[in-house]
């Protein structure tokens, strides 16, 4: 196992070497891309899918005909809109009727409607800046690494 001494950085190896590890980097670097691109398409896909009829909670104690529960709430969707994104939508709405207030926040943030901690300022601060002053201060942060 390499550790920190054993390290050679590119600028002190050979050009061959260097672009062979860099192309080895770029390889690894777009397998990374295209497996996170597929995970999110599979994850779109899901979300497309129609939902089981019927789900059981981990104990299995309790079971919810989920799409009729979606038609019973929603009669104006018809069977073709009902997919696993709308049986989500129905079960953080479902709680935030309950009075769960960390689903009504992430229903309200989902929407779009998550409010802001933003505040304005409007002032303007002018900086007198010396060149010589700042390139100084900063070979004595040098020095001190």
């Amino acid at each position: 196992m390499a550790n920190i001494e054993n390290l050679i950085p590119l600028n002190k190896r050979s050009k061959e070497d260097a672009k062979k590890i860099q192309e080895m980097g770029a390889k690894a670097a777009n397998e990374a891309k295209v497996k996170k691109k597929t995970m999110k398409e599979a994850f779109q896909m899901v979300l497309e899918m129609r939902p089981p009829d019927k789900i059981t909670n981990n104990k299995g104690d309790k079971h919810y005909q989920i799409v009729s529960k979606i038609k019973e709430m929603f009669p104006d969707i018809s069977d073709v809109e009902i997919t696993n994104r709308l049986a989500l939508v129905y079960m953080v709405y479902r709680k935030c009727l309950l009075g769960d207030m960390r689903a009504i926040e992430i229903f309200r943030d989902t929407a779009g409607e998550k409010p802001t901690d933003k505040t304005e300022n409007n002032s303007t601060v002018k900086l007198k800046i010396d060149r010589k002053e700042v390139k100084d201060y900063a070979d004595e942060l040098r020095k001190n690494l």
